[in-house]
């Protein structure tokens, strides 16, 4: 195997670590904060959120993609907000991989593992 093979096999390595570390804190922070119910902008997703389930008017003015992601987890999962918390927690890992593989795109291999 050349030298970038092994570049390719660490950097994944590296990436899923920094992932998976970024997702347990992510979920750390979702299992002390499971009581707190939402509080600022994420007050208004929730009253989104209950309004879908609870088939009432939609309170929002915007288009209600998020907060029928958020009634899915609550259909799947129960209304608990450990449950919201976590599905918010997996998205937010799976942005960093995302941004991950644009600045790898962009910019190049150190900016990538940077961002």
């Amino acid at each position: 195997m050349d030298s970038s093979g092994k570049t390719l096999k660490s950097d994944r390595g590296l990436v899923l670590l920094l992932l998976a570390a970024g997702l347990a804190l992510r979920l750390a922070y979702a299992w002390a904060a499971r009581g707190v119910p939402p509080w600022n902008d994420m007050a208004m997703y929730d009253a989104a959120r209950l309004a879908l389930l609870d088939h009432a008017p939609y309170p929002a003015p915007w288009v209600p993609l998020y907060p029928l992601f958020l009634a899915a987890v609550s259909s799947v999962f129960g209304g608990s907000y450990f449950a919201l918390y976590a599905a918010q927690a997996v998205l937010s890992a799976l942005t960093c991989l995302l941004i991950y593989l644009v600045a790898k795109e962009i910019s190049g291999r150190t900016a990538a593992l940077i961002a």
